[in-house]
């Protein structure tokens, strides 16, 4: 067996976690990134993307 790949995200699938990882927050589930084996670090990048409309569709900038 060799090395894991890198998992890749769609925006679709990126826009989803953000969604269900801040209910999971609101509903005081703390364990949802573990869950799901992300970092807090991809949530910080999505919504920076998302906020600025890249995961939208639009180009950045």
């Amino acid at each position: 067996m060799g090395p894991r790949r890198r998992r890749a995200f769609s925006a679709q699938e990126q826009l989803a976690h953000l969604s269900a990882y801040e209910q999971a927050c609101e509903h005081g589930d703390g364990g949802y990134l573990r869950r799901e084996g992300l970092y807090s670090s991809l949530i910080i990048e999505w919504r920076k993307q998302r906020d600025a409309g890249v995961l939208a569709g639009k180009a950045p900038g």
